[in-house]
């Protein structure tokens, strides 16, 4: 993983551009598909969120200390090869820290990104719960 300090992933800065917005809106969908709520950024980027570990919106402490189950992921060119691709987002180890990015497949691979992301935020029943 890199963080924007490495001069490699400068090309992690909002990408704008026709394709990219493109990617978004379909990522964006295939995920509202699996039943996850989505919001963009700036044409590059998608956050993928599972409802069910919401707080409750009526818990502002709750609110506060967990926004419940949130994937961010950005579009944009691979630093080794300039080929679009879906980008994981991971906070820095501290909240001065820039994020880091972790390649996560091609922009055109929407139902793997999608199905990756999905698994990430899928909330698992406990063993002997179902």
């Amino acid at each position: 993983m890199t963080s924007l300090n490495d001069p490699r992933e400068a090309s992690l800065q909002p990408h704008n551009d026709d394709a990219t917005s493109q990617y978004v809106t379909r990522l964006a969908a295939e995920l509202m598909a699996r039943g996850l709520a989505t919001t963009t950024r700036v044409g590059h980027m998608v956050t993928a969120r599972n409802r069910a570990l919401d707080p409750p919106a009526d818990d502002q402490r709750a609110r506060l200390l967990s926004p419940g189950l949130i994937q961010p992921v950005v579009c944009g060119p691979h630093a080794d090869t300039g080929e679009i691709w879906w980008f994981w987002v991971w906070s820095g180890l501290t909240p001065d820290d820039p994020p880091e990015y972790e390649p996560l497949c091609p922009a055109e691979e929407i139902r793997t990104a999608a199905r990756r992301i999905a698994a990430v935020l899928a909330v698992m029943p406990s063993p002997g719960r179902s």
